[in-house]
């Protein structure tokens, strides 16, 4: 891989810059997703028991969205943590990014999965959101 530049920088140098912003971002992504999971598990199951929303294993439809909620933010902040340590061998690797573009392809595949996958939770965690605040109102 040469070195070009594009705008004052040359690769190396936008590489780098990338690199920061994924740690950075994930590192405010985990922040967020860990206040989440702490005000899911601390407003989870209080409810006043007039409603009949019980499913067929003794959960309320509450706490049952709650655990699959949970699994996604679980998931996410999973992600996030390997985004940072993604970040990390990008940040190193670019030292050797003339030699052997491994570093950039690894990051460049992790960086796609990952952008599916938080596509994926989210659409579920609003949808799962959407279902059952219209159950709880139909109550």
């Amino acid at each position: 891989m040469s070195r070009r530049q594009i705008w004052w920088w040359d690769t190396i140098g936008w590489i780098k810059a990338f690199a920061w912003v994924q740690i950075i971002g994930n590192t405010i992504f985990t922040v967020l997703l860990m206040i989440g999971v702490t005000f899911l598990v601390k407003h989870v199951g209080k409810h006043d028991g007039s409603r009949k929303e019980w499913c067929a294993n003794g959960l309320s439809l509450s706490e049952t969205t709650a655990t699959a909620v949970f699994a996604m933010l679980v998931l996410l902040i999973f992600l996030s943590f390997v985004g940072i340590g993604m970040g990390v061998i990008l940040m190193n690797g670019t030292e050797h990014l003339l030699e052997n573009d491994r570093y950039l392809k690894a990051w460049i595949i992790y960086t796609a999965i990952t952008m599916i996958i938080i596509l994926a939770c989210a659409t579920l965690i609003g949808f799962v959101g959407v279902s059952m605040v219209t159950s709880i109102n139909k109550t």
